[in-house]
C-alpha cells in the first residue's frame, strides 16, 4: 500500500511541475562534437531512449568531425535519428542548406531536420526571422517536412516568437519549471532539453536529456514522411 501511494504522489508532482500533457521522464539525447566516444548498442538499451538528435554542420562550411561516425552507429540500433545544423550570422542561407544536405542525405535520417538558433549579433530581428524563414523553406521542400527550430527559451521568445509557433520547437531550458512560449503554444509540437547533465549508459561524457511534450510528438511532427517532396525549392525575395 505504501508502494502505490508513493507512485501516486510521484505522478502528482509530475503533473504538478510539467503539466497534464509532458511525458515523465526523458524519452531523448542531444549530443554533437564533445559527446566523446558511444557505444550504440549500450545506449540503446536504455528504453526510455527513443530518438537521438546530433549536431551535423556549422554556417557555411564548417562539419562535425563526428557526425559520420555516430550516424553510421545510431543508425545500426532501434534509435530514432535526426540530424541539425548550427545557423549563424557569418553564412547566406543558401550556402548553409548546401553544407547540411550535402552531409546529411535523406535516406540517412528517420526525423526532420533542425535549426538551431544560438546567435544573432549579426543580423537584425527582421533579418533572422527572414534567414530562419527562408532556411525552413528550403529544408521543407528537400526533406518533405518541416523542420524543427531548436534556441534557449530566452533567444525564442526574444527573435522568433510568434513567427514559427507552428513549427516543432526544440527549446532550451535547464530547470524544473516547464518553458513558456510567448504568443501561445499548446505544447503538442515542443520538446524540451532539461538538463545537459544526464548520466546514459554508453556514453563517457554527460548528454543532454529531452522530453516529448506528449507520447505521439515523434509520428506526428517529427517523422520525415517515405515520399520525399520534389518540388523546386524556394528562391528568396530580392
Amino acid at each position: 500500500m505504501k508502494r502505490i501511494l508513493l507512485a501516486l504522489c510521484s505522478i502528482c508532482v509530475i503533473i504538478n511541475a510539467y503539466g497534464r500533457d509532458i511525458c515523465p521522464g526523458y524519452q531523448g539525447i542531444d549530443i554533437s562534437d564533445y559527446s566523446g566516444k558511444v557505444n550504440w548498442t549500450e545506449v540503446a538499451k536504455d528504453t526510455n531512449i527513443q530518438f537521438v538528435y546530433m549536431l551535423a554542420t556549422v554556417g557555411g562550411d564548417s562539419v562535425n568531425p563526428a557526425f559520420q561516425p555516430y550516424l553510421s552507429g545510431c543508425r545500426k540500433t532501434r534509435l530514432k535519428v535526426g540530424a541539425y545544423h548550427c545557423m549563424t550570422t557569418t553564412a547566406t542561407v543558401e550556402e548553409q542548406f548546401q553544407n547540411f544536405v550535402s552531409h546529411v542525405h535523406k535516406d540517412s535520417i528517420k526525423l526532420v531536420p533542425m535549426i538551431y538558433v544560438s546567435e544573432c549579433e549579426y543580423w537584425t530581428a527582421d533579418e533572422v526571422i527572414d534567414s530562419l524563414r527562408l532556411f525552413c523553406d528550403l529544408l521543407e521542400a528537400h526533406y518533405g517536412k518541416k523542420p524543427a527550430i531548436y534556441a534557449l527559451n530566452a533567444i525564442y521568445n526574444r527573435y522568433l516568437t510568434p513567427v514559427f509557433n507552428d513549427y516543432a520547437l526544440y527549446i532550451i531550458k535547464y530547470s524544473d519549471v516547464r518553458p513558456v512560449i510567448h504568443g501561445g503554444n499548446d505544447g503538442i509540437r515542443m520538446l524540451w532539453q532539461y538538463t545537459n547533465k544526464g548520466k546514459i549508459r554508453g556514453f563517457e561524457k554527460p548528454v543532454n536529456l529531452v522530453k516529448l511534450w506528449t507520447a505521439r510528438m515523434l509520428e506526428l511532427n517529427l517523422i520525415i514522411p517515405k515520399k520525399y517532396a520534389t518540388h523546386k525549392p524556394p528562391t528568396k525575395k530580392k
